[in-house]
């Protein structure tokens, strides 16, 4: 039932992460958000990648929106083709956290459809390993050494 509630949520939040793939290329954009007090989140789009820029502040003294940090990475420069373009970076600059994180947008796309399809394939494949183990496709009862044509303990006929 969870892996079935975890598919429908992928397959629901796939078509807006094709959204934001697209709308990264024809306009890039970026959102500022203050989370706390002390904590600022900064969302890049551009060019197919996906960048989330965190800051962390000692204290409330400096001004949030005063702190501006530009993009000391730049996930295209220099990409070589086949290169997948993650990256990962926390540094402390003075009394302040810079938190990077960088992927492309096929990377959730691609976790979003695998796990929209799980509930589909997890049946064939469940079927086919109690095949090869000789238990009964339906609730999974050995039936090495079992008489008849039925499962003892469902009752599905078998071969």
């Amino acid at each position: 039932m969870v892996a079935k509630i975890i598919a429908v949520i992928a397959l629901i939040a796939l078509p807006f992460n094709f959204a934001m793939w697209h709308r990264s290329y024809k306009s890039p954009s970026m959102y500022r958000w203050d989370l706390t007090l002390y904590k600022s989140a900064t969302l890049y789009q551009r060019e197919g990648m996906f960048g989330l820029h965190i800051l962390s502040m000692p204290t409330k003294v400096a001004g949030k929106t005063d702190f501006e940090t530009s993009l000391t990475w730049d996930a295209l420069a220099g990409r070589s083709p086949g290169v997948i373009p993650f990256f990962f970076q926390s540094r402390l600059k003075g009394p302040y956290r810079n938190t990077w994180i960088v992927f492309p947008f096929w990377f959730p796309a691609t976790v979003l459809s695998f796990f929209g399809a799980l509930p589909i394939l997890r049946g064939p494949v469940r079927r086919f390993i109690r095949k090869r183990r000789g238990l009964c496709l339906e609730c999974g009862y050995d039936l090495r050494g079992a008489h008849g044509r039925r499962c003892s303990e469902c009752g599905t006929y078998f071969r």
